[in-house]
């Protein structure tokens, strides 16, 4: 009779590991390297994703840049939190956050914020990560990155 309970226990714990598993999240890669080129700026970032949910991942982001705005030339880090939406290989890719510019001479440095809407192309699982969207500081901008 132990054995039976036993095993009833245990068939019960392992179906609900098993159906507590949701095959319809996101399948993203952890993490993702990239560079952005836009109108008004160019950097180099890292992605790193921190929470998945059932329709898209909450990430955290970090990059550096050159400015090439007129009245800022210079270089600029940046940190936002964002959001990648989607379950396919169609993301709707949206961040917001805050950067720090100084300029060339370094007699002139601010805050600034950060935030980006765009659409990101990545197979579920995919290497490849490509970007386009619109956002500060970059303006319009075009991007590519890997996924690992």
């Amino acid at each position: 009779m132990k054995r039976l309970v036993m095993s009833v226990v245990f068939q019960v714990l392992m179906a609900g590991q098993i159906f507590g598993q949701d095959s319809d999240a996101v399948v993203v890669k952890k993490n993702t390297v990239y560079v952005h080129g836009g109108i008004f700026n160019y950097n180099g970032g890292y992605e790193r994703s921190l929470i998945t949910l059932k329709s898209g991942v909450i990430n955290a982001k970090a990059a550096v840049g050159k400015s090439n705005a007129p009245d800022h030339y210079g270089k600029n880090l940046m940190l936002a939190a964002g959001y990648l939406h989607g379950k396919k290989s169609h993301h709707l890719d949206a961040d917001m956050g805050i950067g720090y510019f100084s300029n060339n001479t370094g007699d002139f440095s601010e805050f600034f914020l950060v935030g980006h809407l765009g659409y990101r192309y990545q197979k579920p699982g995919g290497l490849l990560v490509i970007k386009v969207g619109s956002g500060a500081p970059e303006g319009l901008y075009l991007g590519l990155g890997l996924a690992f």
